[in-house]
């Protein structure tokens, strides 16, 4: 048996979709049970798919969720730093080279092999939370950015995280080293981003895309060694590779980024990777509507590149 309180982000949604969104059975598995009388609202059996609930609802449904435990394996020599926890969010310093969660469930090599499979060694019980090949995920860093990651602990507060994310009601701020200097100490570039139309590894800025606003602010330049700037990031929405595809589209690609042509050769030390770090998070907590503001300080290799870009 299963139960949830109805969140105001499903206030008046049908049963039925409702359910779909909160648990991991899809929706013909939902209206069986709905149809088998196995569904209660406030203690009352629903018999009509199509009913709407209202926010704080009990509903009950005796049918035993896909044990994503089963699917995402518990892996412990996948680590992180913890930044801050309670019994509804955890607050996670992701490293690099590491995916936040497999493509699908065929990605059969992934399954144990990312940060999802760290966090329910961290906490098994995370594992029933969400999506079942990405629990607790509410927001995701690309494999090699660093940084911070707001993680749900439980389906209430993964339902208010995801209307947050959705509603842009989180703050995430990133610094950034990107090649070049720029002319205006802060920019804002407004533009749709899709998957390219040349190679389909990469998103790209195209008229079909789906819209996307980042700003960006110039903390500092450098000229000695290589022409590039130091940024303070913003987004506004939160499209896959968004900062990446915007800073190559402004014409300066963030160093290290192979894929979108940062990559630098005759630099010491260049980095393998792109040097985008998630340095701050600022939200309402879910549940208690405290303010958080957490801080990340920046990897090793980060740093290591601005000492010798300042020497």
């Amino acid at each position: 048996m299963i139960t949830f309180q109805i969140p105001k982000i499903l206030d008046a949604e049908r049963l039925d979709k409702a359910l779909t969104i909160l648990t991991n059975l899809n929706r013909s598995k939902i209206i069986e049970a709905i149809d088998a009388n196995l569904v209660t609202v406030n203690t009352k059996v629903i018999t009509t798919k199509s009913f709407r609930l209202k926010q704080n609802d009990v509903v009950t449904v005796e049918v035993a969720l896909i044990d994503t435990a089963t699917v995402i394996s518990a892996n412990p020599e996948i680590t992180f730093d913890i930044k801050y926890e309670d019994e509804d969010i955890l607050v996670i310093d992701k490293p690099s080279n590491l995916a936040v969660h497999p493509r699908s469930l065929e990605s059969t090599g992934e399954l144990a092999n990312t940060l999802v499979s760290g966090i329910i060694a961290y906490d098994p019980n995370i594992a029933t939370v969400g999506e079942s090949f990405r629990p607790g995920i509410v927001h995701r860093l690309d494999k090699d950015t660093t940084g911070l990651m707001v993680i749900a602990k439980n389906n209430r507060a993964f339902d208010l995280l995801k209307f947050a994310v959705k509603n842009h009601l989180i703050e995430r701020r990133y610094l950034a080293v990107a090649l070049g200097v720029f002319s205006d100490r802060s920019v804002k570039i407004e533009a749709p981003i899709g998957r390219s139309l040349s190679d389909r590894r990469k998103m790209a800025v195209v008229e079909s895309g789906k819209s996307a606003v980042t700003r960006f602010k110039v903390i500092e330049s450098f000229n000695k060694h290589l022409k590039c700037s130091l940024l303070e990031v913003t987004i506004e929405t939160g499209r896959t590779h968004q900062i990446r595809v915007h800073l190559s589209e402004l014409g300066h690609p963030i160093l290290g980024d192979k894929l979108y042509n940062g990559n630098i050769k005759n630099f010491p030390h260049a980095p393998t990777r792109p040097l985008l770090h998630a340095f701050s998070l600022k939200f309402k907590h879910p549940i208690s509507d405290t303010t958080l503001n957490i801080k990340s300080n920046i990897p090793e290799d980060f740093a290591t590149t601005l000492e010798i870009l300042s020497r």
